[in-house]
């Protein structure tokens, strides 16, 4: 649900951008590699989002980090250099997004700071915190988007 949601939000965004959900490819050995929401909209750069939706003021497992940062970016990244389809959009420098709900722990934190700060000149490291996420559902007027949003993944009192 979450990143329908989200496909949803990128939809506003940018109203010419191709999604595709939940696409599948195969690093170069053959395994397969999942992509909650792949965006193009030549010219304008790829986005590859990771989406994370999460019970209010859960943690994002730091191996689901670990497994986003060391598998899936290099495989999409590998992927881009191997497919000649993708010409004529900004391959050259995507932007690979963390949308979540959930929270960071210190360790994954610093390491996607320091995966961005290792590739800034490659690629764009992007990461939509709850608060942003629901900033950007509120600007698309969907009172309906944003109602699921605040039901489903926003704190609550107690």
């Amino acid at each position: 649900l979450f990143e329908y949601l989200v496909a949803e939000i990128i939809r506003h965004q940018q109203p010419h951008m191709r999604l595709e959900m939940n696409k599948h490819i195969k690093d170069r050995s053959g395994k397969d590699v999942e992509i909650d929401v792949w965006g193009f909209d030549r010219p304008h750069p790829l986005r590859f989002v990771e989406c994370k939706g999460r019970e209010p003021g859960s943690e994002v497992a730091d191996g689901e980090i670990d497994l986003w940062l060391d598998r899936r970016i290099p495989a999409i990244r590998d992927y881009l250099t191997r497919h000649a389809a993708l010409e004529g959009t900004s391959a050259a420098r995507p932007a690979f997004e963390l949308w979540l709900t959930g929270r960071l722990s210190e360790v994954s934190a610093k390491r996607i700071e320091k995966t961005r700060e290792a590739n800034k000149r490659v690629f764009d490291l992007v990461v939509v915190h709850a608060d942003g996420v629901l900033s950007a559902a509120s600007a698309t007027g969907n009172g309906a988007l944003v109602d699921t949003l605040e039901l489903l993944f926003k704190d609550r009192p107690g």
